[in-house]
């Protein structure tokens, strides 16, 4: 005869994996920046945190899609791949002047549907959001876009100093009110 064993052990890593992709020229895959494209057609990056792990009771579920492959190896490449597309679709819905006010929103709708994908899988997201401004692929437009923010903000500053001035002016022309209504009040006085 010949012993068989009657059950195998498969030891599931569980820990946490985590992953920060950044903007800027990084041509590692793992670490590159997460990238999208607007409505009106100008590509632009973000940096995003993600931490994945595999809890003790989705351990089946994990083996049975994944095979045991690492975490690590999952986040980089089906998890990215999935929160890039969902990104990409969520920006192609602003142009690009609206991205910034709906950042909130994009990142919710990717969260919303990239945290329960892969939960069905046996992998779970307990960390998926930007880290960084919007950066934009083609560096003329952020140069004008900064450009314009430097405009914007001169002209605040200006209306400011305006309104200073303004006050400054109405408060001495109310003062000289004073002054003058209490010299005839005391010219009154001196004539009584």
């Amino acid at each position: 005869g010949e012993w068989r064993p009657s059950a195998t052990l498969i030891v599931v890593e569980r820990k946490p994996v985590s992953r920060s992709w950044n903007s800027g020229t990084s041509t590692d895959t793992s670490t590159s920046a997460i990238f999208g494209e607007t409505s009106d057609g100008i590509g632009i990056y973000v940096g995003m945190n993600c931490t994945a792990m595999i809890e003790e009771t989705d351990a089946v579920k994990f083996l049975y899609r994944y095979n045991n492959t690492p975490l690590e190896t999952i986040i980089d490449t089906d998890i990215k791949k999935l929160v890039e597309d969902r990104f990409n679709i969520e920006t192609s819905k602003y142009t690009s002047t609206e991205l910034g006010v709906n950042k909130g929103k994009i990142m919710e709708a990717v969260k919303e549907y990239v945290i329960p994908y892969f939960k069905e899988y046996g992998i779970t997201i307990t960390v998926l959001g930007i880290k960084e401004d919007i950066s934009y692929e083609n560096p003329e437009i952020q140069k004008a876009i900064d450009a314009k923010f430097a405009s914007e903000q001169e002209l605040v500053i200006q209306q400011n100093k305006n309104e200073a001035n303004i006050a400054k002016a109405e408060a001495e022309a109310k003062a000289m009110v004073m002054l003058a209504e209490a010299q005839a009040e005391a010219n009154k006085l001196l004539a009584e």
